[in-house]
């Protein structure tokens, strides 16, 4: 191909990163700072095996499954800055859309990839789970070359784990979509005889493309040594404790963002609309979705469904599925054009109104994200004013400190030992290590910050002096969502805090918070408050 033809897709892939760089350039992801802190710190020390951050839970055997990726943000950082650090991770998650979508056509390819690209924006930024779609992508292209043309490539798969086991835990997804695709491959060879079957006669419909048994004994076997391969950390099968302990918690669904159920992030139509878009296509076409694909897409939709964090995943594996339907649409566009001109009214509406929900889903995603292009960058959400303040005040006075400001505290002042952080939302310990009722630090953090009943025992089980809690929690016990979209009228508060699910689906909930209220009710002193943070000392 000559190089004209490449320039649609090299000027595509530069647009598709400007616009991802224009929507998160003024957003700091609250992990960011331990992730460049214990990245300097490695270097230095070497991996972490016990904590080294927190006071809450300081004997946790900490398994550091992303320290090859701190290292890296650690040098990349240092070396071009934060903007730049954004900038190639934006670049290897966009990379990624141009791996796995193949068409001769270049807008059969760039419709789809825009789509899917745009309803993954708002997850966007420095952050390790974007080079998780990018293993996946690459994962994708070896099994199918391997699979469509006897590549030897496949070999160099073991390798790819090597690299993932120690960037990120989400490896586990790749060794899923592998036994999954070995699985599926194994299936089809019994699909004609179970297809003879009064009960199983809909297998019939399905298009297979059977394997050889030759590459599917060879795809099992590579799929095991990949397994071993993951063994190679340094961490060892604990690395496994680890992934099993976070997957496994189901504290975490309701309670950190990307671990929410889809439909209580609130509404997103570029989401939903690709959601729609997908799921109708495979009821409609999937005589001609190739059945692996079909049920791998199916298998991430689901787990979409389940947890936000898949969505990702779920595109990037449901993508070429929409490419190739619409590249095998050979569909005679003046005959769509003279039977439009002469259809009835009622049917050109009918027509028209898939266009029409496409075009009100770009706006309204326009609507809620192009202000916050022109914003500038984003100030006031971290304490960054509070921490000169902080370092005047002695070590040995325990914080109690905002979630996602515990990586940023981090990062800026390592030598005080902060409550919770990033790191922490699945660590336990059991009660012969920590006492009679065990340790969750996670969830005595939220018991404080509720003001649950009994979170005043809490506090003096961590001998908590010090609070550092947002200027917003003084306002009225009303969350900045709920004040953001004017939602005022008592009745519709009542409303929304009796029905807190339809109210998060809607992006619209009601979080009563009395903590700042009690603590000030106990005698707690500001002695430190600016625009964005505020500092509570105990009587």
């Amino acid at each position: 191909m000559q190089l004209r033809a490449y320039l649609p897709y090299i000027f595509f892939f530069l647009l598709l990163v400007s616009i991802a760089f224009s929507l998160t350039y003024n957003f700091l992801d609250p992990d960011f700072g331990w992730h460049v802190k214990s990245g300097e710190l490695i270097l230095e020390r070497g991996v972490p095996y016990q904590d080294w951050y927190s006071f809450s839970m300081p004997t946790f055997g900490w398994v550091n499954h992303e320290w090859l990726m701190d290292v890296f943000m650690y040098w990349i950082y240092g070396a071009i800055g934060i903007q730049g650090l954004l900038l190639v991770f934006l670049a290897f998650y966009t990379a990624s859309f141009f791996i796995i979508s193949k068409s001769k056509n270049f807008w059969v390819f760039a419709l789809p990839v825009a789509l899917g690209f745009l309803a993954t924006t708002e997850f966007l930024g420095i952050r390790p789970q974007l080079f998780t779609v990018f293993f996946v992508a690459i994962l994708l292209w070896l099994v199918d070359a391997f699979l469509e043309k006897n590549s030897k490539l496949i070999y160099a798969l073991p390798l790819l784990f090597l690299a993932w086991v120690n960037v990120h835990a989400s490896f586990f997804a790749g060794l899923f979509i592998l036994c999954a695709i070995v699985s599926c491959e194994i299936f089809k060879k019994f699909m004609p005889q179970m297809a003879q079957t009064r009960f199983l006669s809909f297998l019939k419909h399905f298009y297979v493309k059977e394997q050889p048994a030759g590459k599917i004994l060879w795809l099992s076997a590579i799929t095991a040594i990949c397994f071993l391969i993951t063994l190679i950390n340094p961490y060892g099968i604990r690395i496994y404790e680890e992934l099993f302990r976070t997957i496994g918690d189901s504290y975490l669904k309701f309670h950190i963002t990307e671990w929410f159920p889809l439909f209580l992030m609130g509404f997103k139509p570029l989401i939903y609309l690709y959601l729609a878009i997908f799921i109708s296509s495979a009821l409609l076409f999937y005589r001609k979705i190739e059945f692996s694909r079909l049920i791998l897409s199916v298998a991430f939709l689901l787990l979409s469904f389940s947890s936000i964090r898949y969505f990702l995943i779920f595109v990037i594996v449901s993508l070429p599925i929409l490419i190739s339907l619409l590249e095998g649409a050979n569909i005679d566009a003046q005959k769509v054009r003279n039977s439009f001109t002469s259809a009835p009214i009622s049917y050109k509406f009918l027509f028209s109104l898939p266009v029409l929900v496409v075009m009100v889903c770009i706006g309204l995603y326009g609507y809620t994200t192009i202000p916050a292009v022109f914003a500038g960058p984003s100030k006031n959400f971290y304490p960054e004013k509070a921490i000169p303040f902080l370092q005047t005040l002695p070590l040995s006075q325990n914080m109690l400190n905002d979630y996602t400001w515990g990586g940023y505290l981090i990062w800026k002042m390592p030598e005080r030992k902060v409550f919770i952080d990033g790191r922490m939302p699945s660590w336990r310990l059991p009660a012969d290590e920590a006492g009679q009722d065990g340790q969750f630090a996670f969830g005595d953090y939220f018991n404080m910050m509720e003001a649950k009943e009994g979170f005043e025992k809490t506090m003096e089980k961590y001998d908590i002096k010090l609070v550092l809690l947002p200027v917003s929690a003084k306002q009225n016990n009303q969350s900045d969502l709920l004040y953001i979209n004017n939602i005022r009228s008592s009745k519709i508060r009542l409303f929304f805090e009796k029905h807190q699910v339809l109210g998060q689906m809607l992006g619209i909930y009601y979080e009563k918070n009395s903590f700042y209220e009690k603590l000030i009710s106990q005698g707690w002193k500001i002695i430190y408050e600016d625009e964005t943070a505020m500092v509570l000392q105990k009587p």
